[in-house]
């Protein structure tokens, strides 16, 4: 039996504080490499209203029988790069002029591995999490196809050491087309790109 789940655009976050928690424990390793001690507070801006990934309705709630128990956030690739420089701009605006300074060759060297050029006509998933007490019971796996329902390709990069989370997109056909690796303060930092394509075989 299919799950029912309803997918329903989120306009303001603040209704659900709890994203923030679902937002940083579903990759802990990026954001605390990236924001170090300001990763709750660029977490709550990047989902606040004024915010690039909320300002066109790009986050949506996952339901079940109208209880909220995950999100996603989804755009056309065409506007990732726009959206990309936007966020960036908008980081330099949350944290302090000298975290942000510490940390700009992290974000110029992910820059560089994640500069691959995206399925054209595809859509981007940015992000897909579930509430860890709702997890393991199909949902996510129920979304992919809701979105593949609606889109024919979608691309998304996942964190190299998120075992789960590799795993879970390689059994619901997603495919690796790229690997890229840094090496900051002696710590690897890597990300997949994975992408699908209805009709593939």
């Amino acid at each position: 039996m299919e799950m029912m789940i309803t997918l329903k655009t989120i306009s303001d976050s603040r209704q659900y504080p709890q994203l923030v928690k679902w937002y940083y424990q579903a990759n802990p390793i990026s954001y605390e490499l990236g924001y170090g001690r300001f990763a709750n507070k660029i977490i709550t801006a990047q989902l606040a209203n004024q915010s690039p990934l909320m300002r066109n309705n790009f986050l949506q709630g996952i339901f079940i029988h109208e209880k909220l128990v995950g999100f996603l956030i989804t755009y056309p690739t065409d506007k990732s790069r726009q959206i990309d420089q936007k966020s960036y701009e908008f980081l330099k605006r949350h944290m302090s002029r000298l975290s942000y300074l510490r940390k700009i060759r992290f974000y110029q060297k992910v820059a560089q591995i994640l500069n691959i050029a995206l399925a054209e006509d595809s859509y981007y998933l940015h992000s897909l999490v579930i509430d860890p007490a709702y997890q393991g019971q199909g949902i996510g796996t129920a979304v992919i196809k809701k979105l593949l329902s609606r889109y024919e390709k979608l691309s998304l990069y996942v964190n190299d050491q998120n075992t789960r989370a590799v795993q879970f997109y390689l059994k619901n056909g997603f495919k690796i087309v790229h690997h890229g690796q840094i090496r900051y303060q002696n710590i690897f930092y890597g990300e997949y790109l994975m992408h699908h394509e209805v009709n593939i075989k």
